[in-house]
């Protein structure tokens, strides 16, 4: 699927990232402190 946000720069020099599967879903997101979130589907 196409226009998954991939990363986010944010003003303060912290970056979020997310990763999906081939339907588009958040398997990860990893925040501004380098925290991971994963997500089972």
């Amino acid at each position: 699927p196409d226009g998954e946000v991939l990363r986010i720069n944010h003003p303060d020099g912290s970056v979020e990232s997310f990763t999906y599967n081939a339907l588009g879903q958040v398997l990860s997101h990893t925040d501004g402190k380098g925290q991971i979130t994963r997500l089972s589907r």
